[in-house]
């Protein structure tokens, strides 16, 4: 497991991108948030808590992923993000 991002959202927690995906620490234990399966193993290179409140997800394969309450939207190469290759 490589770990390339640590971020503190408004609430506190720390959260982790990494090799198996974004974690956070809910001040007992590390959670995994609640994604769509496709996204649950998917790696993150980086977490960003946006001023509205919405968590941005960079994935390895997926695109951006952003996560506003329980409604997850996904931003990737068919949404308009250029490619990485």
């Amino acid at each position: 497991d490589v770990i390339w991002d640590l971020s503190r959202d408004r609430q506190g927690r720390v959260w982790l991108a990494s090799s198996r995906g974004a974690r956070y620490f809910d001040g007992r234990r590390w959670q995994a948030p609640d994604l769509p399966a496709e996204l649950a193993g998917d790696g993150v290179n980086a977490v960003y808590q946006g001023r509205d409140g919405r968590l941005w997800l960079a994935t390895s394969r997926h695109g951006v992923v952003c996560v506003d309450g329980a409604r997850t939207q996904v931003y990737s190469t068919a949404a308009g993000l250029p490619a990485s290759s």
